[in-house]
C-alpha cells in the first residue's frame, strides 16, 4: 500500500474522544500506558524515558511514567494536570484525557471530561468504589457523556476473584442507575501485567471483552454537521480595502455560501456572501472548522455574539438555572458578583439563588446556602447583558460555561445551562443592585480622592468620568456616599472607605495621574 493510500485510510478513521478517570491510585496512569504500549502508539525513546533500574539493578517499564508528564507527578507519583495523548488502531482514532484523581484536582477532571465522548472510570479491586468514584462519575453525568466503561483494575491483587468482581459490579450498577448514565459496561483488568486491556486473559476467561474492544466498537454520537449551525464570533477581520469579515470556529452545523443566518442577541437576520475555510475560499463549512464569513450587508457584530440557524434559533435569556462546579477556595454564597464566559463572550453575572447542593455519599440533593470547594449543586444566576444560549444537553458550544473571579481572574467554576429562570423581581421589593446596574449601563464605586482635593480637581474628574458614560456624583460625607453607591453610583467622596463596597482610593500623586490609576478599574465596571 503505498504512503498516500496509508494516510487517506488513515484520516477517514472516526475519531473517538474518551477520558479516563477514578480514585487515586486506583492506576488510570498505569492503564494508559498499558494501553498505549500494546497499541503499539509509543516510540523507542518514550520506552527509554519510562525504564528504570529496581532495586536488584534490573531494568524495568514504570507504565505510568508514559502519561505522567510533569516533574511534580513524577516525584510525587499522582496525576496533577490533564494529560492528553493520541493512539490509533487498524478501527478507529483516539485522544485520551488522563485525569487526577485526588480531590483538589476535580476542576482538572471536569476540564478532561469536557470534550469526551466517554469516560473510562477505574475502581480498585481490592478496595472497591471510593468517593471519588461517586464524584467523577456523577460530574461525567452531568457533563452529557453517556457512555461509560468501568474498569475493575488490580485483579491480580484479589486472586482473579470472579466473586469479588461481581460483587463490586452489583454495588457499581446501584450506585451508576442514578447517575443517569445511559449505558455502562464494567470489566475486570490488571492494568500492570496487562490481562485484558488489549488482549484476552487466561486468568479472566468469563470478561465480556477487552477494554480495546470496546472502544473500538462503542457507538459515536451524534455527527455535529447535521445539528443546528452554532458559531461565536471570536475575531473581526478587515482588509485593507474595508472589507469586513468575521472570524470563528463552527461549533455544529453546516454553512454554505448564500445561507441566511441569524446573529443573536441583536436578532438580525444576515446573508453569507463569502466563506474562507483556514484561510482559503470554500463554498462550506463545516463542524470543527476555523472559518471566516462576509455578510451581505454592514451590521453591529461584535465578538462574543451568536450565529445560528434561521428554523433553529438558540435562545436568548438574562435570567436562567444552571448545575455548577465550584472551584473556588472561599464558598459560593448568593449575590456573589462573578465574570461569566460562555463562548467567547463575557458578561457580569451574580448568583441570586443557590437551589440546591448534591451529596455525593449519599447522591441526594439538600437545600443550602453555600457551596464549599468541588461541590456540585444548582443554582439561578442573572447577568448583566442577554445572553444566546442552548440547555447543554442539547449543544455543549453553547450551553456550557465558566465563571471568572473579576479581580484574579482565576477560574472558580464551571457551570452547564440548563433552562432560563422564569424568576421576576417582586413588585414590592425595591430594584436590586445587578436591576440598576442594567439601567445605568455599570456598577457601583466609590472613589476615595486625596485628602485636600480641591473641588475643581473633583468637579474636571467627574466630568471626565460622566462625559466616558458613567452616572456619577459627588459625596460629602458617609452617609451620602453609602446612599449614592446603594443606588449605583460611580461616587467621589474624600470620606474613609466603606465596608463591602467597591472601592478605590487614589494616590496624592499628581492630578494628571488620577485617570491612569482609574482606567483599568473602568471596563469592568461595565462588565467588560
Amino acid at each position: 500500500m503505498q504512503t498516500s493510500d496509508r494516510i487517506a485510510r488513515h484520516l477517514a478513521k472516526d475519531l473517538f474522544r474518551f477520558v479516563v478517570t477514578g480514585s487515586v491510585d486506583d492506576g488510570k496512569s498505569t492503564l494508559l500506558g498499558r494501553l498505549l504500549l500494546d497499541a503499539g502508539a509509543l516510540f523507542e525513546d518514550q520506552l527509554a524515558d519510562a525504564t528504570l533500574l529496581g532495586p536488584d539493578g534490573i531494568p524495568h517499564l514504570d507504565l505510568s511514567l508514559l502519561t505522567d508528564g510533569l516533574l511534580a507527578e513524577r516525584e510525587q507519583q499522582i496525576t496533577i494536570d490533564v494529560a492528553y495523548r493520541y493512539f490509533a488502531t487498524e478501527r478507529r482514532k483516539f485522544i485520551v484525557a488522563d485525569t487526577p484523581g485526588h480531590l483538589q484536582y476535580t476542576r482538572n477532571m471536569v476540564t478532561g471530561a469536557s470534550t469526551a465522548d466517554a469516560a473510562l472510570l477505574l475502581v480498585d479491586a481490592s478496595r472497591g468504589p471510593t468517593e471519588q468514584t461517586r464524584r467523577h462519575a456523577f460530574v461525567a453525568a452531568r457533563l452529557g457523556l453517556r457512555e461509560l466503561i468501568v474498569c475493575v483494575n488490580k485483579m491480580d491483587l484479589v486472586g482473579w476473584s470472579k466473586e469479588r468482581f461481581d460483587s463490586i459490579t452489583a454495588e457499581l450498577t446501584a450506585l451508576l442507575a442514578e447517575t443517569g448514565f445511559a449505558r455502562c459496561h464494567i470489566i475486570p483488568v490488571s492494568a500492570t501485567l496487562g490481562d485484558n486491556v488489549a488482549r484476552r486473559s487466561e486468568q479472566l476467561p468469563w470478561a465480556p471483552a477487552t477494554l480495546l474492544e470496546l472502544l473500538e466498537t462503542l457507538p459515536l454520537p451524534p455527527s455535529s454537521n447535521s445539528a443546528p449551525v452554532r458559531l461565536w464570533v471570536q475575531l473581526l477581520l478587515k482588509s485593507g480595502d474595508g472589507v469586513r469579515r468575521y472570524a470563528g470556529t463552527l461549533a455544529t452545523g453546516r454553512i454554505t455560501v448564500g445561507d441566511r443566518l441569524l446573529l443573536l442577541p441583536s436578532e438580525l437576520e444576515i446573508g453569507v456572501t463569502e466563506l474562507t475555510v483556514a484561510g482559503k475560499s470554500s463554498d462550506s463549512a463545516v463542524a470543527g472548522e476555523s472559518i471566516a464569513i462576509r455578510f451581505d450587508r454592514e451590521v453591529d457584530c461584535a465578538r462574543g455574539d451568536l450565529l445560528c440557524s434561521i428554523d433553529a434559533p438558540a435562545q436568548t435569556a438574562s435570567r436562567f438555572e444552571a448545575a455548577l462546579v465550584w472551584f473556588g477556595d472561599q464558598p459560593l454564597r448568593a449575590g456573589v458578583r462573578l465574570l461569566l464566559r460562555i463562548g467567547s463572550r463575557e458578561t457580569t453575572a451574580t448568583i441570586t439563588e443557590l437551589l440546591d447542593r448534591t451529596d455525593l455519599d449519599r447522591l441526594t440533593t439538600s437545600s443550602t446556602d453555600r457551596l464549599d470547594t468541588n461541590d456540585l449543586g444548582r443554582v439561578r444566576i442573572s447577568t448583566l447583558d442577554p445572553l444566546p444560549f442552548d440547555p447543554f444537553e442539547l449543544c455543549r458550544a453553547t450551553g456550557a460555561f465558566v465563571l471568572i473571579d473579576p479581580t484574579s481572574r482565576a477560574t472558580v467554576a464551571a457551570g452547564m445551562l440548563a433552562a432560563p429562570s422564569e424568576e421576576r423581581p417582586s413588585e414590592s421589593a425595591p430594584p436590586s443592585g445587578l436591576e440598576r446596574q442594567r439601567r445605568l449601563g455599570h456598577g457601583p464605586l466609590l472613589i476615595n480622592m486625596p485628602a485636600g482635593a480641591e473641588t475643581a480637581a473633583l468637579d474636571r474628574l467627574e466630568r471626565r468620568l460622566f462625559d466616558a458614560g458613567f452616572v456619577t456624583a459627588q459625596a460629602a460625607d458617609r452617609s451620602a456616599a453609602t446612599r449614592l453607591l446603594h443606588a449605583g453610583l460611580v461616587v467621589l467622596s474624600t470620606t474613609q472607605p466603606l465596608d463591602a463596597m467597591p472601592a478605590v482610593t487614589l494616590s496624592d500623586s499628581n492630578e494628571a495621574d488620577w485617570w491612569q490609576q482609574l482606567e483599568p478599574l473602568l471596563g469592568p465596571l461595565r462588565g467588560r
